[in-house]
């Protein structure tokens, strides 16, 4: 082989190497730029699900907990609902309950109303409550909900 080819082959390996410090340094240097980042507080952490649940539920708590909303038991259904939920057992010949309905995952939101001096609360408050669900759900007839007994998970 000629000089010139040693020459070449030499020149394209030293090429290649650099090519690949090149492209080392250059994820080297964006990751520094992305904890240099995070460290000035410019981008959020990356959370996991746990955590995310976690803030989720602690928001929801918040919302709940704030002096100027209240909260009061609300009846289940309306009256057009509870004369159609009537009509219902009248069409599938089940005897109307004499003291108690039972219903399984009640919304809690269906049961229990907010009340609060700014509108935005109460909505926050009950839409945290409304994402919680009761497992089953005693009703006396005037409509009125009397106890929500919950269920250890694991057990049932």
């Amino acid at each position: 082989m000629e000089p010139i080819h040693y020459a070449l082959i030499i020149a394209l390996a030293i090429a290649a190497v650099a090519v690949l410090v090149a492209r080392l340094l250059y994820r080297q240097s964006c990751e520094l730029g992305r904890q240099n980042a995070v460290l000035r507080g410019r981008t959020p952490i990356r959370k996991t699900a746990e955590q995310q649940q976690d803030e989720r539920l602690e928001r929801q708590l918040e919302a709940v907990m704030r002096e100027r909303v209240t909260f009061r038991a609300s009846r289940i259904m309306g009256r057009g609902e509870y004369e159609l939920f009537r009509a219902a057992l009248a069409v599938t010949r089940q005897p109307m309950p004499a003291s108690w309905y039972v219903f399984p995952q009640v919304a809690l939101g269906q049961i229990i109303r907010t009340t609060a001096a700014d509108d935005w609360q109460a909505d926050q408050a009950h839409r945290s409550i409304n994402s919680k669900r009761c497992d089953l759900l005693n009703l006396r007839p005037q409509r009125q909900p009397s106890c929500r007994p919950r269920i250890p998970r694991g057990r049932a």
